[in-house]
């Protein structure tokens, strides 16, 4: 015991002395003395600012955008001042992000052996992308330079044609990939042997971006994202990612790469099958983020799946993976005589990355851009029939159908999805779920926008035409990104009904969005294009009040805006809470038991006083982490009491002792990452209910519930006070905070997990209380949820009538226990929090006011509108003169056998007598001001000239 604390006190020393690293980031590209320069000159502005800037040993330090120092761990609430201290510094930030590598162990993989269709080769799954097919034909990748981010490329590995550069960026100083990792990923892309790659011809750029410890840091990405802009790399293969969506340095620069023209592919990650477990880059828009499939074309169970969680809790998560590709027991030759397998996205994403090479060798310069690769890619996948699309994306790669095509292809502004259909129950899930209907809360479908005729653009039009027979029934609100860049922009429609339905119907029509984009062909100019997004939609009658069920999202919080700790504590794999507690998330299989039971779940992100709570049974609150308004509180009694509004109250654990315990050090930030809150804010829950005599405890249980509400119950709370004349739930219950923090185990008898009361009153609504949310949570440890307990207490507060099989007890008066407080003077969850600035003392946020949109009924359509055939026609939705895939596909060999010299290269789209005219109108009258400007100050400068002559005479007598 006592060297393990040794060792801890030379660990915090070695912290204290190495200081915390930053990185300050430039306006533009400089040499080493410019930025020390800049850097100097700002910290000088900065009283009692000791800093040194750290030499970067690789090939991208002489001339960069951004250095790296050290500083004092004080200095990080300096660093908003910083960023201010000098013009030419644009941003400051730590270096270090959670970075994941995003393949599996030999344990996920043979969860997944039951499901493949033979023995994986190689050879086979060659065969099944039809890849020596297209070998055949020429397509091999030769000269495409693709650049591979990951551990490296084993010097001991001579399988490869053509690598140009091995680069480590690690704090190793080795080229050597200890790990493996980088040398198969190498290998899917381009490797040749007994099991070869995807694309053998294409030119390999290895950056070792991993140490042998597995850890990365932000500054050892933008050292190497810095290099491939140099060299002019045409694809980029990331196998790795991590939640932390928030470093913006990272995902900029990201941004950058694809605008310079670079094709980014990205592994999803490993972490499903839960929902919104998306890892960034492959989240972000620009990116193609690559899911995994089996051999039986079905969702790898681990594959992450959807939405986006970047805009939670204010909107909704947009459609991500964007494509999916074989994923378990991919082969590579790690000699000339034997081959190995791996599983996970990671190896899913490098044979999207092959493929690109494959499809970019085919082209003509001129259709080489992110966008049209996309675009080919995602418009020709295979749908999946069992998958939505927050899981497949477009569906599985098809290079084959791609390739051809792309061959015959015009660039264009695609979307994703292409369109909107809400009878179609798997592909749309959850909008599929859960029909629209009046006075529910709006609902968010978001569309990404594609445009491959330029890197920047801007949405210029949207609008709704709904059909004849539906005019009037659904109104729209239309967000956007307002600008395409790079390459990618967004649209997000938001639906309601006007009007009261009595009977279900089907509302159809299309949304116009029209994109304009500054092209170049012989000339620059404005191109102008319409595409269309067809929108079927499902409608009912309003359901009667006590089953509909309003899901509080609005006081979640989640990582990376802070550390946020697992709700299950024996969940060793996850430390983090990032998952959003949403119904379309974590708790998706929640949501899909309520509506299998004839619940409607809406979910709000608002405060309390932003919604008509006569619309409602039952208020729903699981697992908040941040605070709540005082107004909030006095609004939720007002609801209970005068509006009838019943609430349900779901609690996760919280103890200081074990809140201290989990903060852990992270190797990329070189600092400890210690924990905001417990699983939920309790404190905060506490003075939120306290009105109603409810509290919950700081004591953490685990065990199973038994009979007919068998289930695991995993980190739970208790309840402390309750209502004399309500009713508790009680059970058996092992004593997890003390097996955490004393390492011995005891039962404790008798533990309060539940809890009913009917309110006095006419008007009054019911209360119900769960300690529990991680036997809800898909993300939890493994065993039976507790479904079952919770419909019977959410059937209570919205009915008030009491399920038979509710083992209830009259409840006695609760001994007095000492409330849960807040740590004294720890104002760090105040930084995150949408509520206060500070909790010592207590200062609130100013309240945001209620969101009011302007909705737009819509224009009826003038022609007859046929919502099936728009739908087929994703490849081509937009108002233009294309080429039909029939007449591409009846031909696929003659494509696929064309000498690649010979493709076709497109002229001019539009007419540009209309922009000659308007550059002679704007250019002409510049010209003649330019002439009599240039004359006056001729004749001025001769009249001048004659004075100064004459003087000078005059003075010397000439």
């Amino acid at each position: 015991m006592l060297n393990q604390c040794l060792l801890l006190c030379q660990l915090h020393l070695l912290i204290l002395c190495r200081g915390i690293d930053i990185i300050v980031q430039f306006d533009s590209y400089y040499v080493s003395e410019q930025r020390s320069r800049i850097i100097s000159r700002a910290i000088s502005n900065i009283p009692f600012a000791n800093y040194t800037i750290l030499k970067r040993r690789n090939e991208a330090y002489q001339l960069s955008d951004f250095d790296v120092i050290s500083v004092d761990k004080s200095f990080l609430v300096r660093i908003p001042e910083l960023e201010r201290s000098h013009k030419l510094i644009r941003r400051v930030s730590s270096d270090g992000r959670h970075f994941v590598i995003s393949s599996l162990d030999d344990n996920h993989e043979k969860q997944d052996a039951s499901r493949r269709a033979r023995d994986v080769s190689n050879s086979s799954f060659l065969d099944f992308m039809e890849i020596r097919k297209l070998h055949k034909y020429g397509h091999t990748g030769k000269g495409i330079r693709v650049a591979v981010f990951d551990t490296g490329l084993s010097t001991s590995y001579a399988n490869f044609k053509s690598v140009e550069d091995i680069i480590d960026w690690t704090d190793d100083n080795k080229d050597d990939d200890i790990v493996g990792h980088g040398t198969f990923v190498a290998g899917v892309i381009a490797g040749s042997g007994e099991c070869p790659g995807i694309a053998p011809d294409a030119t390999l750029l290895v950056s070792r971006v991993f140490n042998s410890k597995r850890v990365s840091r932000t500054s050892w990405f933008l050292d190497a994202f810095n290099y491939a802009l140099r060299q002019n790399v045409d694809v980029l293969n990331l196998s790795i990612g991590g939640p932390d969506y928030s470093d913006v340095l990272f995902t900029d620069k990201v941004s950058e790469l694809v605008s310079s023209g670079v094709v980014f592919v990205s592994a999803i990650g490993n972490d499903g099958p839960s929902f919104g477990t998306l890892n960034n880059p492959a989240d972000q828009l620009d990116v193609i983020g690559v899911g995994a499939v089996d051999l039986n074309d079905c969702i790898s169970s681990f594959s992450s799946r959807g939405m986006t969680t970047w805009t939670l809790p204010k909107g909704y998560g947009r459609a991500k993976p964007d494509i999916v590709t074989y994923g378990i027991a991919v082969s590579y030759s790690i000699s000339s005589m034997y081959c190995t397998e791996m599983t996970g996205t990671s190896v899913a994403s490098p044979i999207v990355a092959g493929a690109v090479a494959l499809l970019m060798s085919s082209l003509e310069s001129e259709k080489r851009n992110p966008a049209f690769i996309k675009q080919a890619i995602m418009s020709t996948a295979s749908k999946l029939k069992d998958a939505s699309v927050f899981e497949q994306g477009a569906g599985k790669l098809n290079i084959t159908k791609a390739i051809i095509w792309a061959a015959d292809s015009q660039k264009s502004v695609t979307l994703h999805p292409s369109y909107i259909d809400a009878t179609e129950s798997r592909y749309f899930w959850p909008y599929s779920q859960q029909p629209l209907y009046h006075s529910s809360m709006p609902v968010i479908y978001n569309i990404t926008v594609i445009n491959s005729f330029g890197v920047s653009g801007r949405l210029s039009k949207i609008e709704w035409r709904p059909s004849e027979q539906s005019m009037g029934i659904i109104e729209m609100s239309f967000s956007d990104s307002g600008v395409i860049w790079p390459w990618t922009g967004y649209v997000a429609l938001t639906l309601r009904v006007s009007e009261p339905l009595y009977k279900n119907t089907i509302v159809e029509g299309k949304v116009i969005i029209g994109v304009e984009t500054y092209v170049f062909h012989d000339m620059w100019k404005w191109l102008q294009v319409e595409t269309v997004l067809p929108v079927r939609i499902r409608v009912a009658s309003t359901p009667p009040r006590h089953r509909r069920v309003l899901w509080d999202q609005f006081h979640s919080l989640r990582y990376p805006s802070g550390y946020f700790p697992r709700d299950d504590l024996k969940l060793s794999t996850i430390l983090h809470d990032w998952t959003s507690d949403h119904p379309h998330t974590n708790f998706m299989g929640l949501f899909s038991f309520l509506r299998s039971k004839g619940f409607f779940v809406e979910v709000l992100t608002e405060p309390f006083y932003c919604f008509n709570a006569e619309n409602y049974g039952t208020l729903l609150m699981i697992d908040p982490e941040d605070e709540f308004y005082i107004t909030e509180a006095s609004e939720l009694l007002r609801h209970v009491y005068e509006d009838g509004l019943s609430f349900f109250v779901v609690a996760d654990w919280w103890n200081q002792q074990v809140i201290d315990k989990v903060k852990y050090f992270d190797e990329n930030t070189r600092s400890w990452n210690e924990a905001l809150t417990g699983g939920t804010n309790i404190p905060a829950l506490n003075d939120l209910l306290k009105v109603f005599n409810i509290s919950f405890s700081d004591h953490i249980y685990s065990g199973d519930l038994k009979g007919a509400y068998s289930a695991k119950l995993r980190s739970a709370s208790s309840i402390i006070r309750f209502p004399d004349d309500g009713f508790l739930v009680r059970t058996d219950l092992k004593d997890e905070a003390y097996e955490i923090t004393e390492a011995k185990s005891r039962t404790v008898k008798g533990v309060p997990i539940a809890g009913i009361s009917e309110l006095k009153g006419e008007t009054s609504g019911n209360i119900a209380v769960f300690t529990d949310s991680s036997c809800l949570d898909d993300m939890s440890s493994p065993g039976k949820k507790c479904y079952q307990i919770f419909h019977d207490l959410l059937l209570f507060a919205a009915t008030s009538e009491i399920a038979p099989l509710l083992p209830i007890l009259e409840a006695s008066r609760m001994p007095n226990f000492k409330l849960p407080a807040r740590k004294l003077n720890d104002n760090r969850l105040a930084k995150v929090s949408q509520v206060v600035s500070s909790l010592f003392p207590r200062m609130e946020r100013p309240m945001p006011a209620c969101e009011k949109l302007t909705y737009s009924a819509g224009v009826s359509l003038d022609d007859d509108f046929d919502f099936d055939s728009l739908k087929s026609n994703k490849l081509f939705p937009q108002v233009r003169d294309e080429i039909p895939w029939s007449s591409i596909a009846a031909d696929s060999e003659a494509v696929l056998e064309r000498p690649l010299q010979d493709i076709k290269s497109y002229g001019t789209i539009e007419n540009d007598q209309p922009y000659i005219l308007l550059l002679c109108a704007v250019i002409l009258p510049i010209f003649v001001l330019f002439i009599m400007c240039h004359n006056f100050y001729r004749r001025r400068r001769r009249r001048i000239r004659a004075i100064i002559s004459s003087r000078l005479k005059r003075l010397f007598h000439i």
